[in-house]
């Protein structure tokens, strides 16, 4: 993985003309995209809890609300 600060922080070897080197930037892309894909799946895995919570919540009060 490969975290927000560490792509931030680096730094391409340059190549001729002031370029940046292809592979090592397919590289850190890839190990970024792979980072993105795993926030992803977390974030979906995150909202389903918070949707089944929410359920759970609601039907707590339907059921305390009356012997109230």
């Amino acid at each position: 993985m490969i975290s927000a600060s560490a792509a931030d922080a680096h730094r391409f070897g340059r190549v001729k003309r002031n370029g940046y080197d292809p592979a090592e930037v397919d590289a850190v892309v890839g190990r970024l995209v792979d980072a993105l894909r795993s926030y992803e799946r977390s974030t979906a895995q995150l909202e389903e809890r918070l949707a089944e919570a929410d359920v759970s919540a609601d039907a707590i009060r339907r059921t305390f609300i009356p012997a109230g």
